[in-house]
């Protein structure tokens, strides 16, 4: 019974699918937004970008990640770039 309990478990962390989604449509609209009202200079802005794209190839292989104007449904982890 562990033996299966653990298996499920290590299937589920390491190899199943997991779905989530980002609203890109509203970060970047910020980012924009902050980019007008010049509270980011455009090294800032550009590095913010960067950030983004890191974070998003760091996310595990066995994660998926959807835009969120993409997605019908609420019942989805959103993950949120700070």
């Amino acid at each position: 019974m562990a033996v299966s309990t653990g298996s499920i478990y290590f299937y589920d962390t390491h190899f199943a699918s997991k779905i989530v989604v980002f609203d890109s449509s509203k970060y970047i609209n910020s980012l924009r937004q902050q980019y007008i009202k010049k509270e980011i200079n455009k090294k800032e802005l550009d590095q913010t970008v960067d950030k983004l794209g890191v974070f998003l190839k760091s996310q595990p292989r066995n994660v998926v990640i959807l835009p969120k104007d993409i997605v019908i449904g609420t019942n989805v982890k959103t993950i949120k770039i700070n």
